[in-house]
């Protein structure tokens, strides 16, 4: 059958994608307000920070959930240690990280 883990994620996937869509909606509707005097700079700050929160509340949430990584759905701490065990995973983080910066 379909696992409780699968689920949830499937939950957060969706939860995701529409704090994302509701995140462009908002903006769209304050950059084409006429009465909204907001800099873009300050928009896309606060978009990000909205984004950030959003994400770092599935992140706590799969925390706290009981599941099979160590305990959690999501256990950080454990997932930390793999990347920094090996050299190439720290250096394929850092090159995915910049690439999605640029």
């Amino acid at each position: 059958g379909i696992s409780v883990e699968a689920v949830f994620w499937v939950g957060m996937t969706i939860i995701s994608t529409m704090a994302d869509a509701g995140e462009f909606l908002v903006t769209e509707v304050v950059v084409h307000d006429p009465t909204t005097d907001i800099d873009v700079l300050h928009l896309s700050v606060l978009a990000g920070l909205y984004g950030s929160g959003v994400m770092g509340g599935v992140l706590l949430a799969a925390q706290l959930l009981p599941g099979g990584d160590h305990g959690s759905v999501e256990n950080s701490v454990d997932t930390c240690t793999e990347v920094f065990s090996s050299w190439v995973r720290v250096v394929l983080v850092l090159l995915v990280s910049v690439s999605i910066m640029i």
